[in-house]
């Protein structure tokens, strides 16, 4: 074989399909495709739009765009409902529902909102069971019984969720954004 590379089954330099057309007097039309069917050969539109027509004779949609695996991957993964939260209704929650720990329960932060409920319910039963001369005198210095320590240290925390909550709220919307991820994915 000489004189450079054809096409399997065809001669170098003997006329293709594309040129066959043209040399037997079927000119190729003069303005070029635009669109998904502007880089394939006759043969391949020709096919394709008896693909179209027949999935319009089918009933099928003939005109949907195609689309790009990922985007396929996406409308066919289970979806769930979007619960977006809001930032305002974070600091509703914490403004009345501090001491329930209502606004970490609502951003998704679980065992922190434990252990905020425990330390304040916790320190108010231990509170509570003893008795109220039991402050302890250490160096000279009053230090208060364990169960208003345990209310103290919350409520200081409690306090510092005014600045923590914004923190919070992107740390669940990232977990959303992961969950949507392992749906498509999975």
């Amino acid at each position: 074989m000489s004189g450079g590379f054809g096409r399997k089954g065809v001669a170098a330099g003997a006329p293709t399909p594309r040129t066959m057309g043209s040399a037997m007097g079927n000119p190729r039309p003069s303005s070029p495709l635009s669109g998904p069917d502007a880089g394939l050969s006759p043969e391949a539109r020709a096919f394709i739009a008896a693909e179209r027509s027949r999935g319009a004779d089918d009933g099928r949609h003939s005109d949907r765009p195609t689309m790009s695996a990922a985007e396929s991957a996406t409308r066919l993964a289970p979806t769930k409902p979007k619960s977006d939260r809001s930032m305002a209704v974070a600091y509703v929650l914490w403004w009345f529902g501090a001491f329930l720990a209502a606004h970490r329960f609502y951003l998704g932060a679980h065992r922190s909102a434990v252990a905020q409920l425990g330390l304040f319910w916790g320190g108010l039963l231990i509170g509570g069971l003893m008795s109220k001369h039991s402050t302890l005198w250490i160096g000279g210095f009053a230090v208060p019984p364990p169960g208003i320590m345990m209310i103290l240290i919350c409520m200081i925390w409690v306090l510092l969720d005014v600045f923590l909550i914004p923190g919070l709220m992107r740390r669940y919307r990232a977990s959303q954004q992961r969950d949507d991820l392992t749906h498509v994915f999975a």
